[in-house]
């Protein structure tokens, strides 16, 4: 354990479970639609490396209006746990 970083293998494998294993339903509500980050599982923000938002306007001049978000989750990746030893253990 390194206490001044809180690093021990026990969180390492922690996290890496957490992107092994979450589930992409949690990013969305039942209508289809994206859950705010609030609502969302810790399991599932941290499987999340990036993330881009761009608002998208329509019309012009005064008649310009916010007509919605373009969101864009980069997501870890899976991928990387098939097939490969990580700290240790087969996973």
């Amino acid at each position: 354990m390194n206490s001044k970083l809180d690093i021990s293998v026990e969180r390492v494998i922690r996290e890496l479970a957490r992107v092994a294993f979450f589930d992409p339903l949690e990013f969305w509500n039942e209508d289809g639609t994206v859950k705010p980050l609030h609502e969302m599982s810790e399991d599932a923000r941290r499987a999340i490396v990036g993330l881009d938002v761009a608002e998208m306007f329509e019309g012009s001049g005064e008649q310009r209006r916010l007509a919605g978000y373009v969101k864009k989750f980069k997501l870890a990746h899976k991928r990387l746990f098939h097939g490969h030893q990580a700290a240790g253990c087969r996973v």
